[in-house]
């Protein structure tokens, strides 16, 4: 389970908390989106999470090694004043394959494994 955080000031850097459902305690916690975490999805085999920002940091992509608990790549998907990301889905059973959802409509998505690029 993961949840994300809205921070009151814009300036501010919310947190990712990943959590081990089971053992019912925290596994790691980050901050790198500006003011709030504005979407969040596993992958099929749980190997990878991707956080999506809000506008502030221009919807910035991150995908998260869950295993090591660090971020493996990271992008923005649009720029500030522009298209707005507000949702990501990885695909059933392609575990390296995501759509993002926007304001002005879908992405499909694919992870090169080899580059960690999008």
């Amino acid at each position: 389970m993961a949840t994300g955080e809205m921070c009151k000031k814009t300036q501010d850097q919310a947190a990712l908390i990943v959590w081990d459902f089971d053992r019912m305690q925290m596994m790691f916690r980050v901050k790198i989106h500006m003011h709030h975490v504005q979407s969040l999805a596993f992958n099929c085999d749980d190997t990878y999470l991707i956080s999506i920002g809000g506008h502030h940091d221009q919807s910035r992509l991150v995908l998260w090694n869950l295993k090591e608990g660090k971020s493996e790549a990271a992008q923005p998907l649009s720029d500030i004043g522009n298209s707005e990301t507000t949702d990501v889905k990885f695909y059933h059973k392609e575990p390296t394959k995501f759509i993002t959802g926007h304001n002005n409509g879908l992405k499909f998505q694919m992870l090169d494994k080899s580059t960690l690029r999008f």
